[in-house]
């Protein structure tokens, strides 16, 4: 049985631009004996982006007619830049069985396209912070590209990790941009220092993308102020405990005399008069100094131990104390602050009160507060910094299985250490890279000791809130809105 139909393309070879269009000619004749009805079915992995034109016809008996192929690839990663089969397939509609195909090749020329994004573009940090440079390859060749950053005032150490990136049609890529100050500030107004950083493939300009440092003093503008007046405090104490201990010893003194002369009244009245009167006048003025609040509770010998344990850089509770609270007392936020009841001898008690970024952000903190009891502090943390205090309530008794933090921070609890970092007493840790990480900052180093003995029982640092608009990575963490815990 001789074939219905003859096919051919022209050309069979042919190139094609992402985003533009190739038209290819088909030849169509019916060798048959009654007119046939033909349709067509485009073959390869171009068929999602070729129609035939007109997409059916009808032939009579020995006669041709020509259609164009059209083929439209876009302008995206997919499909890759390359040479591709591409065929036509023509169905008779009378003898559906005597179909017949033709190819040919068609190629798709390679374009190239990349973004960049940072995030934060501004990232706030007394001594550090960390960004992160998002590379997006939109072009449909691979991508190789050297990752470079300056800083044009010299104010900054910049390191991006990796240096070279290479990446897929489509592919993206993520480079840890990591910034350190050369010189700490103790105090005075927050300090931007910009930097940039540049991608650079062969051939091709230059990209780069513009960010920033707001570096903040170590110390807030009111410290001076606060510490006049602590140390007004302190000195005003001073004297008045050593004026207290010299009424106690005036008061001591009169009331042995009392207690001689009662004695010796048995046997001489005079001299037991003259005593009593040249002693009564001290004892019946020594002062009582003013009633005071019981002091809180002292923080228990040794860490918290247990499987998790809280850390806030919040300085919300009684310093070096420990408080409870109940529960099942914790009402749903109705906005981004957190609200603990704490059970204390004030009246009213105290509510431990912490601001986080939402609504959303305190919920998750409500939830991780119900699986503890109790509050305790380590450390008074000294300087008003964000990062001086660690919260810490005892160990929870349930998974923390409902509650999703913004982000964790792993680490090697078989190295942590203390470091001295701008005069505080910092824990650090090895990252999953190796280097090393800080986990939080206190004033003392006893302090540290005992965070440190936390840091130890467990392997990562997680929290909730601070996102700053950044990437969830510890060092861009907001530490005024953010609660902590280890896990």
């Amino acid at each position: 049985m001789s074939a219905v139909v003859v096919v051919s393309l022209s050309p069979t070879t042919l190139e094609v631009e992402p985003g533009g269009q190739a038209l290819i000619t088909v030849t169509l004749r019916n060798t048959g004996t009654v007119v046939e009805r033909f349709s067509f079915e485009v073959l390869g992995p171009l068929a999602r982006w070729a129609t035939v034109d007109p997409a059916a016809t009808s032939l009579l008996p020995n006669t041709e007619r020509t259609l164009t192929l059209v083929i439209r690839p876009p302008r995206e990663s997919f499909p890759p830049a390359g040479t591709y089969a591409l065929g036509v397939k023509v169905l008779p509609t009378e003898r559906a069985a005597e179909t017949a195909v033709t190819e040919g090749d068609v190629t798709v020329n390679a374009f190239t396209q990349s973004q960049l994004s940072i995030r934060p573009t501004t990232s706030r940090g007394a001594r550090h912070a960390r960004h992160q440079l998002r590379i997006d390859n939109g072009g449909n060749v691979p991508m190789s590209a050297a990752v470079s950053a300056e800083d044009p005032e010299g104010a900054l150490g910049v390191r991006v990790r990796p240096q070279q990136v290479t990446l897929p049609p489509g592919g993206r890529g993520t480079v840890k941009v990591d910034v350190k100050v050369h010189r700490t500030r103790l105090r005075g107004q927050p300090e931007r220092h910009p930097f940039a950083v540049t991608v650079r493939q062969a051939g091709l300009p230059d990209q780069k993308v513009d960010a920033g440092l707001l570096q903040r003093p170590l110390l807030a503008r009111w410290v001076p102020r606060v510490a006049i007046a602590v140390a007004a405090l302190a000195v005003g104490g001073l004297l008045y405990a050593q004026h207290n201990a010299k009424v106690t010893d005036i008061a001591t003194l009169a009331s042995t005399t009392t207690t001689t002369s009662t004695t010796t009244t048995t046997s001489t009245t005079t001299t037991s008069t003259t005593t009593t009167s040249t002693t009564t006048p001290p004892s019946t003025t020594s002062t009582t100094p003013p009633t005071t609040a019981a002091p809180g509770p002292t923080f228990p010998p040794g860490p918290p131990q247990g499987d998790n344990a809280v850390v806030s850089a919040l300085s919300a509770a009684n310093p070096s104390a420990c408080a409870s609270y109940s529960a099942g007392a914790i009402t749903t936020p109705t906005g981004p602050t957190l609200v603990l009841p704490v059970q204390g001898t004030a009246s009213p008690a105290p509510q431990a009160s912490f601001p986080l970024d939402s609504q959303g952000d305190a919920a998750m903190a409500a939830k991780l507060a119900k699986h503890f009891s109790e509050l305790c502090l380590i450390g008074s943390g000294g300087l008003p910094s964000q990062e001086s205090f660690v919260w810490a309530p005892q160990p929870s008794t349930t998974p923390l299985t409902d509650v999703v933090p913004t982000g964790c921070q792993p680490y090697d609890q078989t190295h942590v250490q203390i470091a001295l970092i701008a005069g505080l007493d910092t824990v650090e840790a090895p990252g999953s890279d190796g280097s090393p990480i800080a986990l939080i900052s206190l004033a003392t180093q006893e302090d540290a000791n005992h965070a440190a003995q936390v840091a130890a029982d467990h392997t990562s640092l997680c929290w909730i809130g601070g996102s700053n608009g950044g990437p969830p990575d510890l060092q861009d963490v907001n530490h005024a809105q953010a609660v902590f815990y280890w896990s």
